[in-house]
């Protein structure tokens, strides 16, 4: 084998597992991932130099490929977060990718010199490749495989039946540069799967704007409940105002008696009585944060777990710069916080309801943690680590944090233990997320 062949071999060999990386969404951080990829890069380079000097076996074409998508799905496994269909689709639309970039190539190889020539227009055409799924593909498919969780069987038979053709007339019995017969064939195929591709691409674009208008829905929605409670507390307000300014005679003329007959002690508790009710009625507004929508949130929600007898304690720090959307993470305070009065709800004792909500900066990251007392078994989703219910109108709080989290490239982890369940989130401020830690 010359150094041509060998560097051929060395550059083409990672072409699927980089087309992979770019379509799904990685189990593990960055820096993991890139270790795994390149010690993979590596063992499957040593596979095709053994195998293009014919050791241990001689391999025809088709058993060649054949090699390798073993090899890729093994790779999947090991770098997909996903256990379902979500993987199979975004594995399949890789190899429809490696099928156009040999698809290419088999019929430039007539008018392209051999070595150098062919090795620069694989390079060429996996370039150019790796552009469009960057540019169109890759925002729409991450955003759906993770907001999307069914019907990707039924996407995934075409280019199961494309793929299948693909080996037919690309690969078997020979590779497409040996029988020019195919060529118009292979012309056919390819333009079908661009077409699929291209009918995939609209696909996603709409479903990535329906997302996109489900939350901006979503967030609007919880604005208007945040505004009505705000309005309700204020007209609550008013109705007690007006209670004691219609009171205030009778109060000024009990306690105008109790001064004169001589009744110290029941004027002090009059007296009690009325500081009590004039620091309920003019409590000034809660500050927690200087995002109004934010602020408002925890407002309404930390004074609804106070007005039924759960201690709260509230304490958010904000960086000067926020790239994640306040309004999204407000969802995630108020699904959150809610979450933890309704589990302080099933407490005997109200003595033992308390609610912590942290949010702060530390370094990099944006650290939020919501603690709660609890009673009774929580129980974890294996595959997920999200407390599960049998009841049907709860859960999608637990959702829409984790969808939360996987969109913004943050870490989730829910913990029971001691009394105390907490759910943290550790969001990256900047684009590395390899250094998350929880």
């Amino acid at each position: 084998m010359d150094a041509l062949s060998l560097w051929k071999i060395i550059i083409t060999a990672p072409f699927g597992i980089v087309y992979f990386l770019l379509l799904s969404n990685w189990r593990f951080s960055r820096t993991k991932t890139f270790l795994i990829i390149g010690a993979g890069i590596f063992g499957v380079t040593i596979l095709d130099i053994l195998i293009e000097l014919r050791l241990p076996y001689s391999l025809s074409y088709l058993e060649f490929r054949l090699l390798h998508i073993a090899i890729a799905i093994g790779f999947i496994i090991i770098l997909s977060r996903y256990n379902d269909a979500r993987t199979f689709f975004s594995f399949l639309m890789s190899c429809t990718f490696v099928a156009i970039q040999d698809l290419f190539c088999g019929i430039l190889a007539p008018y392209m010199p051999d070595g150098t020539g062919e090795l620069l227009n694989q390079v060429l055409i996996f370039m150019v490749l790796g552009l469009v799924i960057v540019k169109f593909i890759r925002k729409p498919l991450l955003e759906t495989l993770e907001e999307l969780q069914t019907g990707w069987i039924r996407l995934s038979l075409i280019p199961i039946c494309l793929l299948l053709s693909f080996l037919n007339v690309a690969s078997y019995p020979a590779p497409l540069n040996e029988r020019l017969e195919s060529v118009p064939a292979a012309v056919g195929l390819c333009v079908a799967i661009v077409l699929y591709n291209g009918t995939i691409y609209t696909i996603l674009k709409q479903q990535s704007s329906y997302f996109q208008s489900t939350r901006e829905l979503s967030s609007m929605q919880l604005q208007v409940t945040s505004l009505k409670k705000h309005m309700q507390a204020i007209a609550e307000s008013e109705e007690n105002l007006r209670i004691f300014q219609h009171d205030l005679r009778h109060l000024t003329n009990a306690l105008t008696v109790c001064i004169k007959t001589g009744r110290d002690n029941e004027a002090l508790a009059l007296l009690a009585s009325m500081n009590s009710t004039i620091e309920k009625i003019s409590r000034p507004a809660v500050y927690y944060c200087e995002d109004e929508v934010m602020n408002a949130v925890l407002s309404v929600y930390g004074q609804m777990a106070e007005n039924v007898g759960i201690e709260v304690s509230i304490r958010v720090e904000l960086p000067e710069e926020l790239s994640i959307s306040g309004e999204e993470m407000s969802l995630v305070f108020a699904n959150g916080i809610e979450n933890a009065i309704n589990a302080c709800h099933q407490m005997d004792s109200s003595d033992e309801r308390k609610i912590s909500v942290v949010c702060s900066p530390v370094g990099s990251q944006l650290f939020i943690e919501i603690t709660n007392t609890y009673t009774g078994k929580i129980l974890f989703n294996p595959e997920t680590g999200c407390p599960e219910t049998k009841a049907e109108d709860h859960g999608f709080g637990t959702q829409s944090i984790s969808a939360f989290a996987r969109r913004y490239g943050g870490l989730l982890k829910y913990k029971a233990e001691n009394g105390l369940f907490s759910m943290r989130l550790v969001l990256p401020l900047y684009e590395d997320k390899s250094n998350l830690t929880l």
